[in-house]
């Protein structure tokens, strides 16, 4: 048999006569994304005119209030990566 104070079924029963149900809400913890999902859309469409354009390009047209890396993070969750391409050719194994 548990045993459980008596201010905890008063909190439970309080939450159960206003809400109509005793579930715990949601948690709204984190810290808010510094740019809105429209300045992102406006973002994306920009990335898609012009491939070529830098995160300072990006960050100085748009204003926006992050670092490089910040926005670099927030576009790898839209799927878009940079891999630099190499200028070298790598050597054959030609027979001698």
């Amino acid at each position: 048999m548990a045993l459980v104070c008596v201010r905890t079924v008063e909190r439970v029963w309080s939450k159960y006569l206003k809400a109509g149900h005793y579930k715990p809400e949601p948690l709204n913890c984190g810290r808010k994304p510094k740019i809105t999902q429209q300045t992102m859309d406006n973002i994306l469409t920009k990335i898609k005119q012009q491939p070529d354009i830098t995160l300072r390009e990006l960050i100085e047209e748009f204003n926006l209030p992050l670092s490089q890396a910040a926005l670099c993070k927030r576009l790898k969750k839209h799927g878009l990566t940079f891999k630099k391409r190499r200028s070298i050719q790598k050597t054959k194994n030609e027979p001698t």
